[in-house]
């Protein structure tokens, strides 16, 4: 399905002209059905196409780009429409009362969409799975399984609460990058500033007198000329890195091979508890909506943002199918210690699996949130010292000319 803009002519005598959003497989098949409650067409454009897009690796990327960013607004639309079904409205009417608030906007459209979907029959899960670059295939499989058991509101009530955990673990680490960013950035502008307006004049006075400049100063100069020239040239060099490094990955760094292994080991700590934190706590909502595990491990596994840990996931559901016990089926040292294990055992073996968990993702978020934390007490005074010595070096290369000239004369 797409979603098509039109502008049209009511066929009665007042002429009226109305405009709106439509969903519909091509522009004839919109046109026919706005003649249908009679409206004549004079504009139609299309403006979002569904589907999923072509299976590249940076089209994935752009996918779960959009779907990390959309996870407030996400949160927000999952206790809507929770309130909504709990209250007895039915599907679609709660779609609309969700869609009246967000017109003209992207989730609008998008709302639209599933909206127009479910009118063709569709399921809400498969309309969701229509627009890759909102919904996830957790939460795909998470609503398919709660529409199936009729517990649709509680799935999505889990949802929001999943994604607002989420976010706020995100926005403490962008708030911990974010002082030590803006620093960097504050040096780096004195730096260029200072270089290519100050020392060139003070420079320009010494070769006047015959005295040679300071290499110090000389140095500091051509960094700053390095910076104001070459900056323009940073966005294509950053996306041609991207891209390289894409392509490389998918080349060299395949899962057993050593170039994973040695990339496993550097991933940061605190990133890694993060995303065992996301895979815990999707994994206990999954089973708690009636997903089995071999299916809750496979969905869980592309949405997995390090690709190490998605071929553990997949590599756990092939063993799990094969008979071996949730446990064992985890056993990879790189990503499940030992502790992790043994509850995990205690939990299968007790029938409280899902409920346990759900409490080892609560704590690996808390331990992830202690570790940025303990990060942010770190780098804000390093990323000062930084400023300092960067500051520090300008002003010395503008006091030595002159030093350099008061000796002259």
């Amino acid at each position: 399905m797409t979603l098509w803009r039109y502008k049209a002519i009511r066929a009665a005598a007042s002429g009226e002209v109305v405009s709106g959003e439509l969903s519909g497989g091509s522009g004839a098949e919109v046109r026919a059905a706005l003649r249908r409650v009679g409206l004549q067409v004079i504009d139609l454009k299309e403006i979002q196409g569904s589907g999923r897009t072509p299976d590249h690796p940076l089209a994935r990327a752009l996918e779960r780009h959009l779907c990390r960013r959309r996870r407030p607004a996400r949160a927000e639309l999952f206790d809507g429409l929770a309130t909504l079904l709990e209250s007895g409205l039915p599907m679609l009417q709660s779609l609309d009362a969700s869609l009246r608030t967000r017109r003209g906007t992207s989730t609008g459209r998008m709302l639209l969409s599933l909206r127009e979907d479910l009118r063709d029959g569709s399921s809400l899960g498969a309309a969701m799975e229509r627009q890759p670059a909102w919904f996830e295939e957790v939460e795909v499989a998470m609503v398919e399984a709660g529409q199936r058991g009729g517990t649709l509101p509680t799935v999505l009530r889990a949802l929001a609460d999943r994604h607002e955990r989420a976010g706020s673990l995100a926005q403490k680490l962008a708030g911990a990058l974010t002082y030590p960013a803006l620093l960097t950035i504050l040096g780096l502008g004195v730096v260029v500033f200072l270089s290519t307006r100050t020392l060139p004049d003070l420079i320009r006075v010494l070769e006047d007198a015959g005295v040679s400049p300071p290499a110090l100063t000389l140095r500091v100069m051509a960094v700053g000329r390095a910076i104001q020239v070459g900056w323009p040239a940073a966005l294509p060099a950053a996306v041609l890195l991207l891209a390289g490094w894409l392509l490389l990955r998918r080349r060299f760094f395949t899962p057993g091979s050593r170039a994973a292994l040695l990339l496993d080991r550097l991933y940061p700590r605190v990133l890694r508890r993060a995303r065992l934190a996301e895979v815990t706590s999707g994994l206990a909502d999954l089973l708690c909506s009636g997903v089995p595990m071999v299916e809750a491990l496979r969905v869980l596994a592309p949405a997995a943002s390090h690709h190490g840990l998605a071929a553990c996931l997949s590599q756990a559901a092939s063993r799990i199918e094969h008979g071996a016990e949730v446990a064992d089926a985890l056993a990879d040292e790189r990503w499940f210690d030992a502790e992790l294990l043994r509850l995990v055992e205690v939990g299968q073996a007790s029938g409280e699996l899902s409920p346990l968990l759900e409490r080892l993702g609560r704590r690996l978020e808390r331990s992830a949130a202690r570790a940025i934390d303990r990060f942010a007490g770190l780098i804000e005074p390093g990323a000062i010292l930084v400023l300092a010595a960067l500051v520090g070096t300008v002003a010395l290369a503008a006091i030595l000319p002159l030093f350099q000239l008061q000796e002259a004369f």
